[in-house]
């Protein structure tokens, strides 16, 4: 696979692309793991790394929770995971909030990597009031699984410096 194939796929991203990113795993694991799309995901992953800042969010999104999902399975996460949790916070705002903690609660290798980022103060305080009122509003039982103070410390961490 070459740059270009990555290139045109990451500039022309739709939802119906998502099909070619998706997590499909056989339900094997070592040996026997097989994700039909898992080379084609880590290498886009590895190609989007210096275009970051200006790749489109929704692919950022789909790659992050996809790479959380097979996390469960390769018993590892991807080494840039946390970069592409960065820019769904600091670029997406709480409009992927929700995104970014679900990639992240997959194990305890994503919740540790999704952890190294840096917001600044004022995106900070806006998630973690996001957060709270989030919270407050939801009766969701999954989504109150997914606001626990877990995640909520990290953006208090950061509102507070």
């Amino acid at each position: 696979m070459n740059n270009e194939i990555f290139e045109q796929f990451a500039n022309h991203y739709t939802s119906s692309d998502f099909k070619k990113i998706k997590y499909e795993w056989n339900g094997k694991y070592g040996d026997e793991f097989f994700d039909q799309n898992y080379q084609f995901r880590m290498h886009l992953a590895e190609f989007l790394i210096p275009h970051l800042s200006t790749a489109n969010l929704d692919l950022i999104r789909d790659i992050y929770l996809e790479m959380g999902k097979s996390s469960e399975a390769t018993f590892g996460v991807y080494v840039n995971f946390n970069r592409f949790a960065q820019e769904l916070l600091q670029r997406g705002g709480v409009n992927y909030l929700m995104a970014y903690i679900e990639g992240a609660s997959h194990t305890m290798d994503t919740a540790l990597s999704s952890g190294k980022i840096s917001l600044s103060k004022e995106r900070a305080t806006e998630l973690l009031n996001f957060f709270d009122e989030r919270r407050q509003l939801t009766s969701d039982p999954n989504e109150l699984t997914l606001l626990d103070d877990y995640f909520r410390s990290r953006f208090e961490y950061h509102a507070s410096k």
